[in-house]
C-alpha cells in the first residue's frame, strides 16, 4: 500500500527536481551518497555507502539514518 501523502512533510529540492519525502529518509541522510534520476519519472535510484536497504530508507524507517548537515542530499 503506498504511503499516505498527509505523512510527506519534507520537501527535498535540487536542480533537477522537487520531491515530498518523509522527513528521515534517505534525500536527507548523510550516509545516502548518489541519487540517480530520470527526468521523466524522477529519482529512482539511492546509494547508501553503510550498504542498508534503502526501501526502508526511503519509508523513513532505517536504523542507520543520520541527518546530513547541508540539508540535502
Amino acid at each position: 500500500m503506498p504511503p499516505k501523502s498527509e505523512n510527506m512533510t519534507r520537501t527535498y529540492s535540487c536542480e533537477y527536481y522537487t520531491v515530498k519525502a518523509y522527513p528521515m529518509s534517505c534525500f536527507f541522510c548523510r550516509h545516502c551518497t548518489d541519487i540517480f534520476f530520470d527526468y521523466t519519472h524522477g529519482p529512482y535510484m539511492f546509494m547508501c555507502e553503510l550498504d542498508l536497504d534503502v526501501d526502508l530508507g526511503l519509508q523513513g524507517k532505517c536504523d542507520g539514518f543520520e541527518e546530513d548537515d547541508e540539508g540535502s542530499a
